[in-house]
């Protein structure tokens, strides 16, 4: 797939992102080498080459089981990117079914990690509402879809009273 300049932007932005980690001992190079190959998946997405994106998706996967665990926050992330790629690429009732149940695992482990106030809760939330979409679940569409946007809001209120306080 030719890879345009917003996907060459998606991979140069998990490049450094992973590069800054490296350099600040904060991740180990398998851990910034799965950043890496996370943003050519995505680059590959942006493209719409589905099976390319998959492809690294689920070699950052299997990086990420090695190193943190199956249970761990960032492997669900991604392990919620293969199955909704899968879905995408299937388009059979029951793959988009299987995502569904990653992202809800995924949702549980943001709320604890993050709290229930939170722009991951809210992504993830989003994405459920396109997958319950997409398989004409729409109430249950429609019920995360708004409980994103409530989140979204408080998250900016809290932001615009943060930014404006008078000056004492």
């Amino acid at each position: 797939a030719n890879i345009g300049g917003g996907a060459l932007e998606l991979v140069q932005l998990h490049a450094n992102s992973a590069l800054a980690l490296c350099e600040a001992g904060q991740w180990s190079m398998a851990a910034c080498k799965g950043e890496a190959l996370a943003g050519i998946g995505d680059a590959y997405l942006e493209a719409g080459d589905l099976t390319a994106a998959l492809e690294k998706y689920q070699e950052v996967l299997a990086a990420l089981q090695l190193e943190l665990g199956s249970a761990h926050i960032r492997t669900l992330a991604m392990q919620a990117k293969v199955a909704v790629t899968q879905a995408k690429l299937s388009g059979d009732l029951s793959s988009y079914e299987a995502a569904i149940k990653v992202l809800q695992t995924q949702l549980l482990m943001q709320e604890l990690s993050y709290g229930s106030v939170s722009v991951e809760v809210a992504d993830t939330l989003n994405n459920l509402a396109c997958l319950h979409n997409k398989i004409q679940a729409n109430e249950l569409a429609l019920i995360e879809i708004e409980r994103a946007i409530a989140i979204r809001e408080k998250i900016q209120g809290m932001l615009s009273r943060s930014r404006f306080r008078p000056a004492r």
